[in-house]
């Protein structure tokens, strides 16, 4: 019998991925004026793909699958976040609301070690 992958909604994870994704759309929305528009869609790109990755991993049943696509997806992660932070610096009165987007991606970050960890435990297993 095949192992039923998780549901992805109720997982932490995706739940702050969607929080971040929000947050650059706002943080776009209030300040973006400010960047051209190729910058603007890459930076949406990015927190997209990030979410994306994220679904299509907690949805694998195949963890080395599942453990690529999240190594995959911190790393947009991490790149959105260097992107952002140049965006960021071209952009005035923009820190109150990148103070948020950086707690997010925090707390993304984090919870990716989480998911690692418990990946890790399934491996020893």
């Amino acid at each position: 019998m095949m192992e039923k992958p998780e549901d992805f909604r109720r997982l932490a994870l995706y739940y702050r991925s969607l929080d971040l994704h929000k947050a650059v759309n706002n943080l776009l929305r209030v300040h973006g004026a400010r960047l051209n528009e190729v910058d603007q869609l890459n930076l949406r790109k990015r927190a997209t793909v990030v979410t994306k990755k994220i679904a299509y991993a907690m949805s694998q049943t195949n963890n080395k699958i599942r453990f690529k696509k999240l190594n995959e997806a911190k790393n947009c992660l991490l790149q959105l976040k260097s992107m952002l932070k140049e965006a960021v610096s071209k952009m005035d009165g923009a820190m109150e609301e990148y103070s948020k987007v950086e707690d997010y991606i925090i707390q993304v970050l984090k919870l990716f070690n989480y998911s690692f960890a418990q990946l890790k435990k399934q491996r020893i297993k």
